[in-house]
């Protein structure tokens, strides 16, 4: 059995393992380890010795300097950037450099991280911690290693969790892309506080809706995506799920809703509220208008709305993975004939 993206392309699953947007915010002060505090008299004098040597006459001796700061590590950081603050037009041009360097001298995944909700660093972050290859599970699927140009970060979101450390949703341009795209389709990549990749629900990394955002007003992004899937006998099924960006990528509602080619073909919107509980609704594509709605509940921490049958137009399948296909199966072999839905 397959699943198949919106794009045509298919792949195999084996196992199924997501906006206000929140602003990117640029990191000033943080470092993956030591603080100002930390810097001894006699270290604050070395890194202003050095300072000085960047303007040296020969470029020999500005690049030793250069390497000098880099041996001392990522904890002259705040130090340089507070001098950095006060410094001149020129010095700051030449701090800058060594800010740089000395972040990506030795990329530690944590740091890369955090990295990536700085719009003038994150691309090369990103390119820093697929390099990295560190993964949450072992039995995830693997991403490749990209070029640093290949690196080109569209959006970054931040999955805050109801207890730990966020999540960080990097929606990275795709390398096949011929047109602008929504900030919030494209390659998706998920990484935990700690660098590592976090796999995307059912492998579902290349998201076309859109709606990757906080839904249920209790804080957390939810991605709300459709995915086609390839029946053994019978027609492939499209399936909307609705997944919460947290570590464990479980989906909190699974819904059949079209088979290919076969009877009138319905779609899913988000309702448009303003307040009150977040509503998705099933209708037929041609003039839409809502047959079924999925409602959430506060109270009961669920989408509820009418379970159907195999033999409906929608059908509320099982999250679990056994479940979920044996539920696809059936659901696509009594449509397999167009027969009453």
């Amino acid at each position: 059995m397959t699943m198949r993206r919106r794009a045509h392309q298919t792949i195999c699953i084996a196992a199924i393992g997501l906006l206000v947007a929140i602003p990117t915010v640029v990191i000033a002060g943080e470092q993956p380890a030591g603080s100002a505090a930390e810097l001894d008299a006699a270290a604050k004098a070395k890194i202003e010795r050095l300072i000085g040597r960047l303007a040296a006459d020969t470029y020999d001796e500005r690049e030793q300097a250069m390497n000098d700061m880099l041996d001392m590590g990522p904890r002259i950081l705040p130090h340089l950037r507070n001098r950095k603050a006060t410094s001149d037009a020129e010095q700051q041009v030449r701090l800058t450099r060594v800010i740089d360097n000395v972040e990506f001298h030795k990329p530690e995944p944590a740091y890369m991280a955090k990295l990536l909700e700085d719009p003038t660093k994150r691309n090369r972050a990103l390119f820093e911690l697929l390099r990295a290859q560190q993964y949450s599970r072992e039995d995830a699927y693997k991403e490749d290693a990209a070029r640093l140009e290949d690196c080109v970060v569209r959006n970054v979101v931040r999955c805050s969790q109801p207890e730990g450390p966020p999540i960080y949703a990097v929606f990275k341009k795709s390398a096949l892309e011929t047109e602008k795209k929504n900030d919030l389709t494209g390659h998706l990549l998920l990484f935990d506080s700690k660098g590592r990749i976090v796999p995307v629900y059912a492998a579902g990394n290349s998201p076309e809706s859109g709606v990757f955002r906080d839904i249920n007003r209790d804080g957390m992004v939810t991605m709300v995506e459709s995915w086609d899937y390839g029946a053994t006998q019978g027609p492939s099924v499209s399936v909307l799920h609705v997944v919460p960006m947290t570590p464990e990528q479980k989906s909190v509602l699974c819904v059949a809703y079209n088979v290919d080619h076969v009877g009138e073909k319905w779609t899913w919107r988000m309702a448009d509220e303003d307040s009150g509980p977040c509503k998705i609704q099933f209708g037929p594509e041609e003039n839409f208008e809502p047959k079924v709605t999925f409602t959430w509940s506060k109270e009961q921490r669920k989408f509820v709305g009418p379970a159907g049958g195999p033999e409906q137009q929608v059908y509320q399948l099982e999250t679990e993975h056994k479940k979920l296909w044996e539920g696809i199966e059936a659901y696509s072999k009594a449509h397999k004939k167009g027969g009453d839905k």
